[in-house]
């Protein structure tokens, strides 16, 4: 971590990520939450339950397994100040 001149830790990166994975677990547990409103009213299988969960996994897993591998490539100070900017 950086020291800023008042000589604290800067946790500006750190906070930006806690509130991304704040946000990210705040999606699952809506899509968690209204599986089943959706099951009742379009009178969903468990099979085609399970087929709409995973449409929603599947793409964030694999985005974070392939990004991290660019991320190690090019830096993460670099991937910060691209995403704040």
């Amino acid at each position: 971590m950086t020291q800023t001149t008042s000589g604290k830790a800067d946790m500006k990166l750190f906070w930006a990520c806690f509130i991304a994975l704040v946000a990210t677990s705040f999606v699952f547990g809506v899509r968690a939450n209204t599986i089943g409103e959706l099951q009742n009213s379009f009178n969903l299988s468990e099979s085609q339950k399970g087929a709409i969960n995973g449409a929603g996994m599947w793409p964030f897993a694999l985005s974070i397994i392939f990004f991290s591998l660019i991320i190690d490539r090019i830096g993460y100070k670099t991937v910060a100040l691209f995403a704040a900017g």
